[in-house]
């Protein structure tokens, strides 16, 4: 181990008499070797000198207990990395003892992330949970993936990742899907399943809202977010980038970043947006609920009143710009205001709400009904 600082000679050629490089000057020093034992490179670094090109090159990382861990790697001296996990030694995320310090995977990788004291390694249709200090695979879970590395986020609410079938959500135990209502039918462009898979989603979570928002294309091309609230356990459509009613959604964003504050800003075509912190410029809102059949899927209800409590707006009766009640999937009449109202056919086994074009806040909708006495006219 020698002092880089002083004690070294300028010179104008080095040993094997090459001139001085154009680039700077050669610095020798001599070193007396007097049989003094000293530690080793290998017990000082945890590498031997023996090895070269202590690091591979990789294309997607984490860190983990102060060590780095990469993979979809190349090295010169290993014919083919792409499917390797390396370590680095630790607090030193630039040396990598690859001769000892890796682990051949299965199938070659999309995404690395830790997680609750494990590495997690997915490709497109499997997830690989792994020991770190030993390296071994623990557990495979097959049919869920992960689409690339910017399509997982990992928070103390767990770990939420999506692949072409659903989105996830781990918590340390299992790995959850919680996109299955927002599946959609084959004619929604905005159902999980019909979304753009050439364009990866990216995941981040937005400390303000506690959710984790889900960028990604749609089937139109249009490119949007799926917010799902961890408190509520519900997902939200939002149309992340129109500003002042000028729409940028078919602009392809380039990425999506949390600033130190928590705050989520995306770049699209040389602009930074800053999202939803424009307390002014207000869009309004639409709502649909599911198909209420209040417990009774089969059995035929009376549905005599409904309330609304908040401030809605628009016309009743609108389903473009208003409140609007269907029984059985067909449109009714509704009479009354908008807080508290009526409708013609009263009969059916199931309703749905349709709250467009809102303004303001509504906090809960109710519904009055009795079962009808089956009868053998029934």
């Amino acid at each position: 181990s020698l002092k880089l600082d002083s004690g070294w000679t300028t010179s104008t050629s080095d040993e094997n008499g090459s001139l001085t490089p154009a680039w700077g000057t050669i610095e020798t020093k001599e070193y007396l070797d007097d049989g003094t034992s000293t530690s080793a490179y290998e017990a000082r670094t945890g590498i031997n000198e023996a090895i070269p090109n202590t690091l591979p090159r990789y294309s997607i990382s984490t860190d983990l207990n102060n060590q780095l861990f990469i993979a979809r790697c190349s090295h010169d001296d290993i014919d083919d990395a792409g499917n390797y996990l390396f370590k680095s030694r630790p607090y030193n995320y630039d040396q990598f003892n690859w001769a000892n310090d890796f682990l051949a995977l299965p199938t070659y990788p999309t995404t690395i992330k830790s997680f609750n004291g494990r590495v997690y390694v997915f490709d497109e249709n499997n997830m690989y949970r792994i020991e770190p200090n030993n390296l071994y695979i623990e557990d495979t879970l097959e049919g869920i993936g992960c689409f690339s590395q910017r399509s997982i986020a990992v928070t103390d609410y767990g770990m939420c990742f999506c692949d072409r079938h659903n989105i996830y959500l781990h918590n340390g135990t299992k790995a959850q899907p919680i996109s299955i209502a927002i599946n959609g039918t084959s004619a929604d462009a905005t159902g999980w399943q019909n979304i753009d898979t050439t364009w990866n989603p990216i995941v981040k979570f937005l400390n303000k809202y506690k959710s984790f928002i889900i960028l990604f294309k749609t089937a139109a091309g249009t490119y949007k977010i799926w917010s799902y609230n961890v408190i509520k356990q519900r997902f939200d459509l939002w149309d992340a980038f129109q500003t002042y009613g000028v729409s940028a959604e078919t602009n392809e964003p380039n990425s999506l970043f949390v600033g130190k504050n928590g705050e989520v800003y995306a770049s699209i075509s040389n602009k930074l947006y800053y999202l939803y912190e424009d307390t002014l410029q207000k869009r309004s809102w639409d709502w649909t609920s599911k198909k209420i059949t209040l417990g009774q899927d089969t059995q035929i209800k009376r549905f005599n009143d409904f309330q609304v409590t908040g401030s809605p707006s628009g016309t009743l009766g609108n389903d473009d710009a208003g409140i609007a009640i269907k029984v059985d999937g067909s449109a009714v009449v509704e009479s009354g205001s908008l807080t508290n109202f009526t409708i013609n056919t009263k009969s059916g086994k199931y309703l749905q709400w349709y709250l467009n074009g809102q303004t303001g806040e509504v906090d809960a909708l109710g519904t009055v009904y009795r079962a009808k006495i089956v009868t053998s006219e029934q």
